[in-house]
């Protein structure tokens, strides 16, 4: 329809060899802290695995990262890559403090927000290129709990508004 017949079809492809080893060579996915004052590096990491996908020839190539990170003030750097997960990072040594795996990858960058209680939350949107889709699995967690899963997609293209639920804190 429309276009000539013409379809489009859009995907990341990684090209490995045997061992998980990128074709392209060398690292996939860093981060890395620039210091300002001087232009200097202070540290980089990888960013990211694709053990998961490729083995243990893959590890410490890191994983594409298609959103921005979030430095706070609080010393921590939030960062996403097409891995599925979430990872946070000591500012000042690039020290890996946390991560978590995500339903998808996240192409957002990560947002911080000031709660009725006091404390600073961290959310991001997942849905990058992943086998979940844009936006299909959001995970509602209270007290570190999943409440309920959506799909986001479902309710923007068909109204389907039976998985709403109340948003409360905690």
């Amino acid at each position: 329809k429309g276009n000539g017949g013409l379809t489009i079809n859009v995907s990341n492809v990684r090209f490995h060899d045997k061992g998980g080893r990128s074709c392209n060579g060398g690292m996939q996915g860093q981060l890395v802290a620039v210091n300002l004052g001087s232009g200097k590096i202070e540290w980089r990491v990888p960013l990211g695995s694709l053990e998961d996908e490729y083995g243990p020839g893959a590890k410490g190539m890191g994983a594409a990262s298609l959103g921005p990170t979030l430095a706070t003030g609080g010393g921590l750097v939030f960062a996403a890559a097409s891995d599925d997960r979430f990872y946070a990072y000591d500012s000042r040594r690039g020290r890996l403090l946390w991560q978590t795996r995500m339903p998808a990858s996240s192409d957002a960058g990560p947002m911080t927000f000031m709660g009725k209680d006091g404390r600073q939350y961290v959310v991001i949107a997942a849905g990058g290129p992943g086998k979940s889709g844009t936006l299909r699995a959001i995970r509602i967690t209270r007290q570190g709990k999943v409440v309920k899963e959506v799909d986001l997609y479902d309710i923007i293209s068909h109204g389907d508004r039976i998985n709403d639920i109340r948003l409360e804190n905690g």
